[in-house]
């Protein structure tokens, strides 16, 4: 996808090389601190920088961004916390917000458990909702959001929110199984009247700190995987208007927290 000019993922890169004017974000600082860097944490902020960036911009393009009557500060020189439409009721682009922290255990797998010490940081949520409410919760009018919602955006484990509803979104690759792999600080994940055209993955049962799922509406198909029960620490699971067959796993009991 990198090669193809017509691409998300190539015009992401592309805006990166040439246009970002972050220091963060920089190719040529990139390649520099990556020789000059006095520690591995160090390299590997700088490289989480770079990809959130990266990953972020993909997004922009895939749902057709550049079209946006308000661009809302996506691919400003401000860190994607500044890209967002300031609304303290109803934000919208990338926020962020407090949380405790846990940090990956290693490359491929997060374990977030009781006895796991966590860390403030300042987690990014994602806001995408295609409508507009007012404070009373009366729909006022619709965004005009199409496009397809990346699966890049599942590698960004400083991620605590993504809330894709009531738009005209299809993801363009299979939801990854791994999506707890990276994701395992993922607090809210709404993904409410799309079509989704799979099965719900497994790799759900990985966001160990997934406190609300929302599903509803979408065109989610098969049965509710096993490892949804390994979610105990979910408050809310919505999945009213979707396609699912079979009957609901047992593991269902182990989700204490509903």
């Amino acid at each position: 996808k990198l090669r193809d000019p017509n691409t998300p993922q190539y015009l992401a890169l592309e805006w990166i090389v040439t246009v970002d004017n972050n220091n963060s974000a920089d190719l040529e600082n990139f390649r520099h601190r990556r020789g000059l860097a006095d520690s591995e944490e160090e390299v590997g902020d700088f490289d989480y920088d770079f990809l959130e960036r990266y990953v972020f911009a993909v997004v922009y393009f895939a749902m057709d961004g550049p079209s946006w009557p308000v661009q809302h500060n996506f691919l400003s020189n401000e860190t994607v916390c500044q890209w967002h439409t300031p609304d303290d009721f109803d934000p919208l682009g990338i926020t962020c917000t407090e949380y405790d922290f846990f940090e990956p255990s290693d490359a491929n797998v997060t374990v977030a458990n009781e006895t796991a010490i966590p860390t403030k940081i300042l987690l990014r949520e994602l806001h995408l909702n295609g409508f507009v409410f007012d404070r009373k919760g009366y729909r006022m009018f619709e965004r005009p959001f199409v496009g397809a919602l990346p699966s890049e955006i599942f590698l960004l484990h400083r991620l605590a929110r993504i809330d894709i509803s009531f738009t005209s979104f299809n993801f363009s690759a299979p939801v990854p199984p791994h999506i707890g792999a990276y994701a395992s600080n993922l607090r809210v994940l709404k993904l409410e009247s799309w079509d989704a055209g799979s099965s719900i993955p497994t790799g759900v049962g990985m966001l160990s700190n997934l406190e609300v799922l929302r599903l509803s509406g979408t065109g989610y198909t098969g049965t509710i995987p096993i490892e949804i029960g390994r979610l105990d620490r979910l408050k809310q699971l919505t999945l009213t208007g979707v396609s699912i067959t079979g009957l609901l796993p047992t593991t269902i009991g182990n989700m204490t927290g509903l």
